[in-house]
């Protein structure tokens, strides 16, 4: 999405073809997954796929005419800007409704197996009933392990340790379910042998223990917010699947309803408490530990009122029992996400307008006082510095200036938000000014060597104070995970801020013999590095602000304050 972004934000940049590469694969993404929709969900994502597909199609005609920088190409990016981000959205919902409906239950087929594989000599349609289960297992296997790998390439996880262990973990289950079933015949047919017995338990235990890691893995790489959203749907489709079956007098379909709440009740409990050890903040963990002790509580007379109503669906009594009950499942389900939601407060509005520009009702032309006489000497004094505020305007660069474009796209990801209360954000947007500087040295635009290489000092002194206050704000953050990550984006950037000023110190011995082959190299290298540099940046500002909002302001008394900027 990021490299999608970056082509569409600069359509006549020759960025030799890898946003609409970018784009082709988040389409072909949504195609993968609407083949597992419902009408009319499914219909809806293929259309929105084809529109995308087309309208990329399109602008990338226009580039390579020549009219990236055309108004009607200007549009057609920014048509297609909001149909993608679009498509992402419908596509990580899907994957998130997909993770709350297939995770519910894992390992149901994996004990269906195993009591088919045991199943004693002389038993009814012992070798068919083994063959549908080992079917029924390796298709479940394979769905949880496809999900698991859709929502590491399209399901918004930023962390790249857990993509990649998810993805890893996928795989090593796809190799490893034929070799429980093939274990699991043998003992079939070798009840009596005690090392088919042995050996089949090995891989029994070593499938549930991949599934348990993914299973965790894939909590972790899922919004818990919308997962529990996710789930609250999944509960409203099984209650009116029970609400159906009482009506209809089918037992079976109401013991399935209330067992599917039961399971999607159990995997909430199982979510929140990992989100629970996951923090440090003491108030946080309580919270969520007594929402689903609520949740535990509730599940109980949900299960009796259903026996209830299924050994006689028409009592009028146990009908309301029932739906008292499944009630307070759903509601307490809702508590637990009300109870993480408090722990992610919006960052606080802007001040009101009263405490920005001051009463000047009293005031009068008449109390003016006089005006300062006019400085004495020849030359004027000199201009003051330019105010730090968050309204400085940076033009568009043209598809010709990577490392001002780099720039600019940090300059665009930090005006989100003001400077005021903000030292990260005010160092972000000084990089992008001072990146925007060096682009203009670098093409030769005014300025010496000593200039050049004066501002890429300049860069690798505020690229420290990005990282200072990155790591005040991890410190701080009580959500272990989110703390990780943004230490480890913030990291890079000193070690690229170095590499920086050594690649500037090298550039600045080229000027004035622009155009030879150790100049073009040295270009190409400085580019590479600046690009990485506003990169960084970007993704310690993201990953700043998630740590911002796990901060317990009241223990820490952090300063920082996180407010948008008008569009």
């Amino acid at each position: 999405m990021e490299q999608a972004q970056r082509w569409l934000n600069n359509p006549a940049y020759d960025d030799k073809g890898l946003g609409q590469r970018a784009i082709a694969g988040i389409v072909a993404q949504g195609r993968k997954v609407a083949r597992s929709l419902k009408e009319p969900e499914r219909g809806d994502m293929l259309r929105l796929c084809d529109e995308v597909e087309t309208l990329s199609q399109n602008l990338a005609q226009q580039c390579q005419r020549g009219l990236g920088d055309s108004p009607q190409a200007q549009a057609v990016a920014k048509r297609l800007a909001e149909k993608l981000s679009l498509l992402q959205t419908k596509i990580e919902s899907a994957i998130t409704t997909q993770v709350a409906d297939s995770f519910m239950d894992p390992y149901t087929p994996i004990k269906e197996l195993e009591i088919a594989a045991k199943a004693p000599l002389g038993t009814p349609n012992r070798e068919p009933n083994y063959t549908a289960k080992s079917r029924n297992f390796i298709e479940h296997n394979t769905k949880l392990a496809d999900i698991a790998q859709r929502l590491g390439e399209a399901g918004g996880c930023n962390d790249k340790r857990v993509v990649e262990e998810m993805n890893a973990t996928a795989n090593q289950l796809r190799e490893l379910a034929p070799q429980v079933v093939s274990a699991g015949r043998i003992l079939l047919n070798n009840p009596d042998n005690e090392v088919a017995r042995e050996h089949f338990e090995l891989l029994k235990d070593e499938w549930t223990k991949g599934m348990q890691k993914l299973t965790g893995l894939v909590d972790q790489a899922t919004d818990t917010v919308k997962f529990i959203e996710a789930t609250e749907a999944g509960m409203k489709r099984d209650a009116a699947m029970v609400a159906q079956a009482i009506h209809e007098k089918n037992p079976q379909n109401i013991v399935m309803g209330a067992g599917n709440m039961a399971r999607r009740a159990d995997r909430v409990i199982q979510v929140a408490g990992q989100e629970a050890d996951n923090s440090d903040d003491p108030k946080f963990v309580n919270d969520v530990r007594a929402a689903t002790e609520k949740v535990k509580n509730s599940v109980s007379p949900m299960i009796a009122g259903a026996k209830e109503v299924t050994v006689n669906p028409g009592d009028l009594d146990a009908q309301h029992r029932w739906h008292s009950a499944q009630q307070g499942v759903m509601d307490s389900v809702g508590d637990v996400k009300d109870a993480i939601l408090m722990h992610q407060a919006p960052p606080p509005p802007p001040p009101p307008m009263e405490d920005i520009v001051p009463d000047m009702s009293h005031m009068s032309l008449e109390s003016a006082p006089p005006r300062p006489p006019l400085p004495s000497g020849q030359m004027p004094p000199p201009r003051p510095p330019p105010p730090e505020d968050e309204d400085v305007y940076m033009a568009k660069p043209s598809s010709e200036q990577p490392i001002a474009i780099a720039a600019y796209e940090l300059h665009v990801e930090a005006q989100k938000w003001s400077s005021k209360g903000n030292d990260l954000i005010r160092a972000a947007k000084k990089m992008a000014l001072l990146m925007a500087e060096m682009s203009k040295h670098v093409r030769g635009e005014g300025g010496s060597k000593k200039d050049l290489i004066d501002c890429a000092k300049a860069i690798a002194k505020a690229s420290q104070e990005v990282t200072k206050h990155a790591r005040d704000i991890a410190q701080k953050c009580t959500d272990r995970r989110i703390k990780l990550n943004l230490l480890q984006v913030c990291e890079r950037i000193p070690t690229i801020a170095t590499q920086l000023k050594i690649l500037s110190t090298v550039k600045a011995t080229m000027l004035g013999a622009q155009g030879s082959e150790e100049d073009q190299e040295a270009t190409e290298m400085l580019v590479g590095n600046a690009q990485n540099l506003m990169q960084a940046v970007k993704e310690t500002v993201r990953a700043a602000e998630a740590a911002s909002i796990k901060i317990r302001t009241d223990v820490a008394g952090v300063r920082i304050r996180w407010v948008r900027q008008n569009p």
